[in-house]
Parts: C-alpha cells; structure tokens; sequence
C-alpha cells in the first residue's frame, strides 16, 4: 500500500513542490560550497602572509612586572600563551640572569650557554 495519492494531479502537484525545494536546497548547497572555498582562500592567503616564528621566546610570568618564566626555541610546544620572540643576544642575557631554559627544547643547547 503506497502513501502516495492514485490520481495524477495530485501526483503532479507533489512532484513540482519536491522538484522546487531541491531546487532551494541545491542552490543552498551551492552557495554553502562557495562561503566554504572563500574561507578556505582567506585562511591560507593569512597563512601565507603570517611573519615567521621567532627564534628565540620569553615565556612571561604573570602580572605587570613581573620576571620572565622560562627561554625557549621558536617552535617550542609548551610555551604558553603569555609569550614574547626575542633576539639571541636576549635569550643569552636572560639565561645568564637566572631565567630558567625549557627542559623540553633545551635552547641554552642550542645557544651554548654554559651558566
């Protein structure tokens, strides 16, 4: 037994009204498809025009004034949120001044600092 209606008008009528909401939808999908590759561009032409990574980073501690946490290498994983790229020579005064070295990339290694 078939949901459906036995006459043809009816039938007719379903098919326009099922053929005009898959026209909706795929005009939906479409336009989904299209906001989809405009993201997907933005994110990598902001890839492309991001600076490099810095060298060397200071984990800061918190709160204003207070002294850094700890040196790590640019690309280090546990460096935190509450960071700063600094030069080499910066890294170097901060090892000599008592700031710890990441224990993960170990750049007083990297530096040959001895302290």
């Amino acid at each position: 037994m078939s949901d459906l209606p036995p006459d043809l008008p009816r039938l007719r009528t379903l098919e326009q009204w099922h053929t005009m909401w898959l026209t909706r939808i795929r005009t939906a999908i479409l336009a989904a498809e299209q906001q989809e590759a405009t993201a997907a561009a933005e994110k990598a032409r902001r890839e492309q025009q991001r600076p490099p990574a810095p060298e060397w980073v200071v984990q800061l501690g918190i709160g204003v004034g207070a002294p850094p946490v700890a040196v790590h290498m640019g690309g280090c994983a546990i460096v935190g949120k509450r960071h700063k790229g600094v030069a080499q020579e910066q890294a170097l005064q901060l090892l000599a001044a008592g700031t710890a070295a990441c224990h993960l990339c170990r750049p007083d290694t990297e530096l040959g600092f001895l302290g």
